[in-house]
């Protein structure tokens, strides 16, 4: 029973890691967290009894390597939890492992850690993963009337990790029994495909996938316990000579995976500043503004005025053209949005020649063929091996969060809510190693175009068929081409006005890596590396007279490897910095009560677009006030933020200003007692008095159209230094409400409302208020001229 109960627990936390995503992914883990602790604590009783303490804390240990394993879900997570695990499996058991009964637990636990290594930091791996789901599931689940499956929503990854764990501590080497459960759990895979030809992927798929596993689990553990019966684990005998060279090997290959990724972050040969050139091509959107536009049409419709202006400030030199001009003799890297014309033969050539040449492009396109983009874009793109599909991508709850997923090296600095796509068409592309995702879509479904819906751009019934592709879509790629580098993206979003002040820091890397060009040795060099990789660790795993010391010793050299590896591809990331006064930095580090989700009601899309309309380029920041002191910016926002300003973050925030900068802070009195350390030195404070549906009319700002108006405010306790730009007047009473203190050659604002700050105060989808704004435009300008 104390075998089985070990078993039966990673079973359970397996099938359990397989399956949550189908479901809330927070909840659901700490869920199989608990039931996991429940289950451990009635596993450890048992082993107490026919066990000592030494083995019983290294069961433990090992045990909870393997769930961080499956529960973590961060870059690092996979290969700390088998070091830690199997290091303190190896100090503990030392050489009573061999007759342990968790010691195939334990060798599973690292291959399985390293296998979900390679799939991350080898894109190309992963990606042929999915492909061969993809095109298994339409031959079998296509027979019922049912559409391809990812690695993940086919149950393919877990096919995989049971075999991992079947195989580590030798178990494998059963040859009888080897055949026998190897096929049986092939059928079981064949059976579960089946059974999902009839089901919808979401959520009937998922409660399939379970029962897979669940099934899978229990003949791995029948498998395990009677291997261990019929033949318990030899002695450990490997010389020391091969662990050594395994380790090191381990070392070596674990730190050019991460050094040399697929996708080669060299910095490339471009001197000065780089020059990227926009080709319109009858675009389908507009160079538009929002300072082109009048309040409330800021956000509608897609607007691409603000993105060279962005690529300015981090140093490149831009260039809009209506044509493709008839060389490009001295341009980086070329841009295409949606483009509403075919390039003929003449345009094809020289945009592929400039890419044979070591120059960048960079596509962007759109769903469904509108006005013709995909054909166009497939056509020039042909070549290159990447095509727009006609289709939307859609996650099955209508939000991407957490499955819209950065791949490596990018994902290194930026994560998915630094790019945050919409609606766009999913990507085909032929594999090769020189073609890798760049972003890529969890719990996401092929929607097909209706040819015949010309009025509503061609979209299909936005549902998730039972026919339709689904699982991991790739939404974006690159292709490293000739001498040069492609990039396509299938939807325009993240290059929009509205969306720049979150993805302008990934844009700008992307466009620095574009224009770098080369790089394609370290991409199959990158790809070599991650297959002997895993199997040298495999062959490792496989092997029944491996000392503990030996397994702990290979677990830290491939942990040593990947970590330094990653970070000198951090280092060798291309990484703008942002330049010039007209950048607004807008604080969204200290637990800000807000969403940076696009045009929601507590998000700040109405904030970033008044900023730009002003003038300003609005950045979305997490770094802490000290940090961005020697910023060249002139405007710092801070929202409702939760955590304290530091004595260094308080004292650069009044430096800031008295150099001429203007702080603007939002806050309630539900947030403000983290920043009582900052507020009251000033002499201000917030009143516990809620003000609700106020104009306010007092103060020394006049609105000439409209008054501004407050859902929720709270008046300021205010020193003498201070002056009232903005109080509600009643019963002959003035409450202030927006309020500045002059610093130097500066100003320090307090608005005693978040919700000011907010959407449906400001601006949203043709709607906006017009006093609100005005309020707004006034605080922004103190700084440039005086009342």
């Amino acid at each position: 029973m104390t075998k089985v109960s070990f078993y039966a627990a990673f079973g359970l936390v397996f099938l359990l890691y397989e399956t949550i995503p189908g479901f809330e992914p927070l909840a659901m883990r700490f869920a199989a967290a608990c039931l996991l602790v429940a289950l451990l604590a009635v596993s450890l009783v048992r082993l107490q009894e026919v066990l000592g303490i030494r083995d019983l804390v290294g069961g433990s240990v090992v045990l909870a390597s393997v769930t961080g394993i499956l529960l973590l879900d961060a870059s690092w997570g996979p290969v700390l939890s088998i070091a830690v695990g199997l290091s303190g499996l190896a100090l503990v058991a030392r050489d009573a492992l061999p007759r342990c009964r968790y010691r195939a637990l334990a060798q599973g636990a690292l291959l399985l850690g390293t296998l979900m290594v390679v799939f991350e930091r080898v894109p190309t791996v992963s990606f042929a993963l999915d492909e061969a789901s993809y095109w298994l599931s339409a031959r079998v689940c296509g027979l019922m009337g049912g559409g391809p499956l990812g690695a993940s929503a086919g149950g393919l990854t877990g096919l995989l990790g049971m075999l991992c764990l079947a195989a580590g501590g030798g178990v494998w080497r059963a040859r009888g029994l080897r055949l026998r459960v190897a096929g049986l759990l092939g059928a079981l895979y064949g059976a579960q495909l089946i059974a999902q030809g009839f089901v919808s992927p979401e959520p009937m798929g998922v409660w399939v996938r379970l029962i897979y596993l669940a099934i899978a689990a229990a003949v791995v553990v029948w498998w395990v316990e009677t291997v261990l019966r019929r033949d318990a684990p030899a002695a450990p005998t490997t010389q020391r000579a091969v662990s050594v060279v395994m380790a090191v090997g381990c070392f070596v290959l674990g730190f050019f995976v991460s050094m040399a990724p697929n996708l080669g972050a060299g910095q490339g040969d471009v001197t000065g500043a780089p020059r990227v050139l926009f080709v319109e091509q009858e675009m389908l959107g507009t160079w538009n503004t929002p300072a082109d536009l009048p309040p409330g049409e800021g956000l509608v419709g897609a607007n691409f005025g603000l993105l060279p202006s962005y690529l300015e400030a981090y140093g490149y030199l831009t260039t809009v053209s209506t044509d493709l001009p008839a060389d490009l003799e001295g341009v980086d890297a070329v841009v295409l949005i949606n483009p509403g014309k075919p390039f003929s033969e003449a345009e094809q050539e020289l945009l592929l020649g400039h890419v044979q040449a070591g120059g960048g492009l960079l596509v962007l396109g759109d769903h469904t063929n509108m006005v013709g983009l995909m054909d166009h874009t497939n056509e020039l793109l042909e070549p290159v091996g990447m095509w727009l599909e006609f289709d939307s991508a859609i996650h099955v709850q209508r939000g991407w969060g957490r499955d819209q997923v950065v791949t490596y090296p990018f994902n290194l600095a930026y994560d998915g809510m630094d790019v945050q796509v919409g609606i766009g068409a999913s990507l085909g592309m032929r594999w090769s190693p020189s073609r890798v995702p760049l972003l890529t879509g969890r719990r996401a479904f092929s929607d097909a175009g209706d040819p015949e819906n010309e009025a509503k751009g061609f979209l299909g019934n936005m549902r998730l068929d039972r026919a339709e592709k689904y699982g991991d879509l790739v939404l974006a790629a690159a292709a490293h081409w000739r001498g040069g580098r492609v990039v396509l993206y299938g939807d325009t979003s993240p290059f929009q006005n509205s969306v720049l002040p979150a993805s302008h820091g990934y844009i700008a890397s992307l466009v620095a890596w574009l224009v770098a060009g080369g790089g394609a040795w370290a991409v199959w060099a990158g790809l070599f590396a991650g297959v002997f990789l895993a199997g040298g660790v495999l062959w490792f795993g496989f092997s029944t007279r491996v000392h503990p010391g030996y397994i702990l010793c290979t677990s830290l050299a491939l942990l040593a490897g990947l970590t330094l590896g990653g970070m000198y591809a951090l280092w060798r990331l291309p990484q703008p910095e942002i330049a010039g006064e007209r950048v607004a930095f807008v604080d969204v580090g200290h637990g800000n009560v807000l969403s940076l989700l696009p045009l929601v009601d507590n998000a700040l899309d109405g904030l970033t677009t008044a900023l730009q309309r002003e003038g300003w380029l609005p950045v979305l920041t997490t770094a802490s006030f000290d940090e961005l002191r020697a910023g060249p910016a002139r405007l710092w926002i801070s929202v409702a933020p939760t955590d304290g300003f530091c004595e260094a973050e308080a004292q650069a925030i009044r430096e800031f200003a008295e150099e001429g900068g203007t702080f603007i802070l939002g806050t309630d009195w539900s947030y403000v007692a983290r920043l009582r350390g900052f507020l009251q030195p000033l002499g201000v404070w917030l009143d516990n008095r809620p003000l609700t549906s106020l104009s306010l009319s007092g103060g020394a700002f006049r609105a000439q159209e409209q008054m501004p108006f407050l859902q929720l405010a709270w008046a300021l306790q205010l020193s003498p230094d201070w002056s009232v730009l903005a109080a509600l007047e009643t019963d002959g009473l003035v409450w202030p409400v927006v309020a500045r203190l002059p610093q130097g050659r500066g100003w320090l604002v307090v608005v005693g409302s978040s919700k000011f700050f907010l959407n449906p105060s400001l601006e949203g989808r043709r709607a906006h208020h017009p006093g609100n704004l005005a309020l707004l435009s006034h605080l922004l300008q103190l700084g440039e001229k005086e009342d």
